[in-house]
């Protein structure tokens, strides 16, 4: 009898920690690059011009399909990050992250949008004074650096340290993107 009994826990344990794993995966996986990877591409399939966009508000991307001579659909998962056109044209709206979809008879392509911004655009700042950059919309390695590095430095995390009168303009690149903030010190 405590045989079967152990037995029955061992199953249930067994089985809580398969469905827990199931359960991570599918939480975690659509956040993951291996999400948008496709397959080998074939002459014969359509394809994105895209799969992964990085954005800031207000600026507007063509997303295209090659290789395709049928009618393409377009929809975004989250129109308030990113709102597409029936054209494919994507505009970012705000901070966050959205997938475009697009159906082509029974097939969905997908791209992944990601709308960022700088924390400020302008600094005015009293010399030897600090101030804190940051870039919302993405966990990824910020390349900063200064126009002036006399008026106003910046370091690996985004900090602004004033050092004499004067501007600068601190300029932030993250994979390919430019964001600038203008710093003046009195």
């Amino acid at each position: 009898m405590e045989f079967n009994q152990r037995l029955f826990q061992f199953i249930t344990r067994i089985i809580f920690y398969v469905m827990l794993i199931i359960l991570i995966i599918s939480l975690i996986y659509p956040h993951t690059s291996l999400y948008f990877r496709t397959s080998l591409f074939s002459p014969f399939t359509s394809k994105l011009n895209s799969e992964d966009v990085i954005l800031t508000p207000g600026e507007t991307f063509r997303l295209r399909v090659y290789r395709i001579n049928k009618k393409a659909t377009y929809w975004s998962t989250d129109f308030k990050v990113c709102n597409v056109s029936i054209n494919g044209i994507l505009k970012a709206k705000r901070v966050g992250t959205a997938i475009i979809k697009v159906k082509i008879e029974r097939r969905v392509l997908k791209c992944r949008v990601r709308v960022i911004r700088i924390n400020k655009s302008s600094i005015i700042i009293r010399s030897k004074k600090t101030e804190v950059l940051k870039i919302w919309g993405i966990r990824s390695r910020v390349r900063w650096s200064s126009s002036n590095p006399f008026v106003a430095s910046v370091n690996l995390r985004g900090k602004v340290t004033a050092k004499k009168r004067g501007k600068a303009i601190i300029k932030a690149r993250v994979k390919g993107k430019k964001l600038t903030c203008v710093v003046i010190v009195y």
